[in-house]
C-alpha cells in the first residue's frame, strides 16, 4: 500500500473485543487540527482514526469495509458531506456518517437526517458530545450464549428431600 494512503491512526487496543477487530472512525477533513482533535478526544474511548483530507482518499479508505463511522467536514476540497453520503450508501455495511460544521444549525441538522446522515456535530469540536454521539455509532457487542448448567438428578432429588 502506498504509504500516503495508509490510515493513520491512535494506537489503543481497549476496543477491540469484537473478533479482534478494532473500532475505526474515518475523518474526512482538509483540516489537520480536526484529526487531531478527534484522535485526542476519542482515543481515551479506544477508537482508531484515520485520516483523510479529501472524498477521494476516503472512498479508498471506506473500500476496506473496517470503517464503522465517518465524521466528515460539510465542505471538502473535493466535494461535500452529500457526496461522502452516496458513496456510504453503495457499500455492503455502509457505516454511520457524522457531519461536522462551523455553522451547524437546525436546518442543517434536519438536512442530514433527512438524507440519512447520522448526527451533526459542531466546530471547534466539544469533547463531550463528540464522545457521547460517536459511542452512539458503535456495533452492539455480541456475546457469546453460555449453556445453562443443570444440577445433578441426585443432587436435586436429595436437596428435596
Amino acid at each position: 500500500m502506498n504509504e500516503s494512503l495508509r490510515p493513520q491512526e491512535s494506537h489503543t487496543t481497549e476496543g477491540r473485543d469484537r473478533a479482534g477487530a478494532p473500532d475505526v472512525l474515518l475523518s474526512i477533513s482538509a483540516a489537520a487540527e480536526d484529526h487531531a482533535a478527534l484522535k485526542r478526544i476519542l482515543g481515551p474511548i479506544a477508537w482508531e482514526v484515520w485520516e483523510a483530507g479529501c472524498c477521494d482518499t476516503a472512498f479508498r479508505f471506506l473500500s476496506s469495509g473496517s470503517v464503522q463511522t465517518v465524521i466528515a467536514d460539510d465542505n471538502l476540497p473535493d466535494g461535500d458531506w452529500r457526496r461522502v453520503l452516496t458513496h456510504i450508501r453503495s457499500r455492503p455495511r455502509p457505516p454511520k456518517l457524522i457531519v461536522a460544521s462551523r455553522l451547524a444549525d437546525e436546518r442543517l441538522w434536519a438536512e442530514v437526517l433527512n438524507l440519512g446522515g447520522y448526527d451533526l456535530l459542531a466546530k471547534p469540536f466539544d469533547a463531550d458530545e463528540v464522545r457521547r454521539v460517536v459511542s452512539l455509532t458503535r456495533p452492539p457487542k455480541v456475546r457469546p450464549i453460555e449453556p445453562v448448567r443443570s444440577q445433578p438428578a441426585a443432587a436435586v432429588i436429595a436437596a428435596a428431600a
